[in-house]
């Protein structure tokens, strides 16, 4: 008897210890319901917390540009541009005017020392750089004799006489000029213009071709006329007809914001776009399809060689919508013009991340009833675009998936982090809505030819370091295509 008491005893002291540890914490009875397992009304289920990441948008008023400096390296903006980064983080801006602007101010930055601009990523955030047009500057021509002078702002003077060698020209320090010797001897410039009332008279590429305006290729809001750029081209090089492709950059800040491509010629069946079998051109033309370049090659801001590199994916882009993206609008997975952002359009290349230049994101199937997107800045063709362009089989095109948010309110491009589901469509569903292609991949033109088309205004010549970008352009570029194009295309291929 006394041992049970005894153990008794000691069964309280111990029971009292515990629970005086856990009164502290919690109310007995839930102490006690929680020992035993009785309380499961009261337990929680464990949330899905997903790590949050907020987009920036960046955008410019005025003539300049915004670079972005992160750990990376830099990124330049242009007039505008998106980018996704981790919460928290500290991102650093700089505004940088093109000739004959300064900067102004910004818009939506917490700390704005000048040209700099400092944010911390705690949601979506907008920036603004503003610039404006500075006053009093002198943009004169002198004229004596053969030659002419050219001054913007005090920079560096633009000489000219009736020929002009890029090679050994000292006329500016820009790297582009200094290293363009080799180019220029490899690919075996010509001496031409594309007017003989043109000042300038430069060493070209090949390809590569100086056009003057006339009066009639820009109208008063300072846009490009396309059609009468193409035909006064034309006018010049009746010869030329073998182009499938212009590309026109003007050397002066166009009256449009970013690029455009315009179909001249389509006979493609099964790809949604237009069917254009006959143009304003003679019917011995090639040409198919003209991309009008922004400011994007041709401002101050492209100084050296892997500028122009590093730019190349904007004509990758007006370049591809000869073909893309005008299949999907009804589906979901495009605008008519571009994939939309809810759509996977990633893939993956020599072990890395990549999405496809024409729109689109790749998204990851988190296997929780969240999809989050995978950020990548290696952009190219997928394999659905490249059956678009004729330049992959049907059997090469995996399914397509298109995120759908549980959320409707999800349909934002802000949210990299969503719940909802993808749906998928096969390319069998695509042909049963819109056709096979025709030509098939078999038969498809897979060989192209492009000219590189340097526009200016009359009064005011392009700068040397302008020539030497576009071409670098021309070199350059035939490599870029025929690689996004997993070497299935050539441009200028000889």
């Amino acid at each position: 008897m006394k041992k049970i008491q005894n153990f008794f005893s000691g069964f309280l002291i111990i029971f009292s210890l515990f629970f005086v540890f856990h009164s502290a914490e919690a109310g007995f009875f839930d102490w006690f319901f929680r020992f035993f397992g009785k309380n499961e009304a009261n337990v929680k289920k464990e949330e899905i917390v997903l790590p949050k990441y907020y987009r920036l948008g960046v955008s410019s008023v005025g003539s300049g540009t915004v670079i972005i400096n992160v750990n990376e390296g830099k990124i330049n903006c242009g007039n505008e541009c998106r980018k996704i980064f981790p919460e928290k983080s500290l991102v650093e801006l700089t505004a940088k005017p093109n000739d004959n602007y300064i900067f102004k101010s910004w818009s939506g930055c917490d700390y704005t020392p000048n040209e700099k601009c400092k944010i911390e990523m705690n949601k979506n955030v907008t920036i603004t750089a503003n610039f404006a047009k500075k006053e009093n500057v002198v943009n004169s021509q002198q004229q004596s004799g053969s030659h002419s002078s050219k001054i913007i702002s005090s920079s560096v003077s633009q000489k000219s006489s009736s020929k002009s060698s890029l090679v050994s020209s000292k006329t500016n320090n820009s790297k582009l000029s200094n290293s363009l010797s080799s180019a220029a001897s490899s690919k075996a410039p010509s001496s031409r213009s594309s007017s003989s009332s043109s000042i300038f008279s430069a060493e070209l590429m090949e390809d590569v071709f100086l056009m003057d305006d006339d009066g009639t290729l820009i109208d008063s809001d300072n846009k490009l006329i396309d059609k009468k750029i193409v035909e006064k081209f034309y006018t010049l090089h009746p010869q030329k007809t073998y182009y499938d492709f212009l590309s026109v950059f003007p050397s002066f800040e166009p009256g449009f914001q970013g690029a455009f491509h315009s179909i001249v010629k389509n006979d493609v069946k099964g790809i949604g776009g237009p069917q254009i079998t006959s143009s304003y051109l003679s019917d011995s033309n090639k040409l198919i399809g003209v991309n009008f370049l922004g400011f994007g090659f041709t401002s101050p801001r492209i100084k050296t060689e892997d500028d122009v590199k590093n730019n190349l994916h904007y004509l990758v882009h007006e370049t591809g919508h000869q073909w893309l993206a005008y299949i999907g609008k009804e589906e979901g997975f495009s605008t008519a013009t571009h994939y939309t952002n809810w759509t996977d359009t990633g893939f993956i290349r020599d072990g890395q991340q990549w999405s496809d230049v024409m729109g689109g994101s790749p998204w990851k199937d988190n296997g929780d009833g969240t999809v989050s997107e995978i950020i990548t800045n290696k952009q190219g063709f997928s394999k659905l675009s490249l059956y678009l362009m004729g330049l992959a089989s049907q059997t090469e095109v995996p399914d397509l998936r298109i995120v759908v948010p549980e959320n409707p309110q999800d349909q934002s491009p802000f949210n990299v982090h969503v719940r909802g589901e993808p749906k998928t469509i096969s390319i069998s569903d695509i042909v049963s809505r819109y056709g096979t292609r025709i030509p098939s991949y078999q038969t498809s033109q897979k060989d192209f030819k492009m000219a590189y088309i340097l526009l200016s205004k009359k009064s005011n010549p392009p700068t040397m370091s302008q020539i030497d970008a576009i071409n670098y352009v021309a070199k350059y570029f035939p490599s870029e295509w025929n690689f996004v194009t997993y070497g299935k295309s050539t441009i200028n291929s000889r």
